[in-house]
């Protein structure tokens, strides 16, 4: 069974790691802080910045959103996308992220919250400067 653990959050970054074989889900709650409030509209953005792993053989581990996959990740390498590479990584953007572990391994997952994650002065703001 895989397992979750997150990192490290701050109101911008979350960094989590799976562990194991399975499937686990990472929900933006789970990186959102205790005092933020997600968009009542569902908009909230989670791009991923960056991605380190350590698969166990010749097994896969697979990345996906909304039941698409949007990364396959077999070996060891590291992926810091939007500071090696310019670029982040926000296909399905708005949907949960599944890490699917075939064998033994593990993710490390940097993601960007990008738009959805209210601080609490955010819901003291009138509608119009919300924009």
């Amino acid at each position: 069974m895989a397992t979750k653990t997150v990192l490290k959050k701050t109101r911008q970054q979350a960094v989590v790691k799976v562990v194991g074989s399975g499937a686990v889900t990472i929900l933006n709650t789970d990186v959102a802080l205790a005092d933020e409030t997600l968009d009542s509209n569902g908009n909230v953005l989670m791009n991923i910045n960056g991605v380190y792993y350590a698969i166990a053989g010749a097994t896969a581990a697979t990345i996906a959103r909304s039941g698409t996959t949007v990364m396959e990740l077999i070996g060891n390498d590291n992926w810091s996308f939007s500071q090696n590479m310019g670029f982040v990584d926000n296909q399905l953007t708005s949907s949960n992220i599944t890490v699917t572990l075939a064998g033994a391994g593990t993710v490390f997952l940097n993601i960007t919250k990008a738009r959805g994650f209210y601080s609490p002065n955010y819901q003291e703001l009138k509608d119009y400067q919300k924009i």
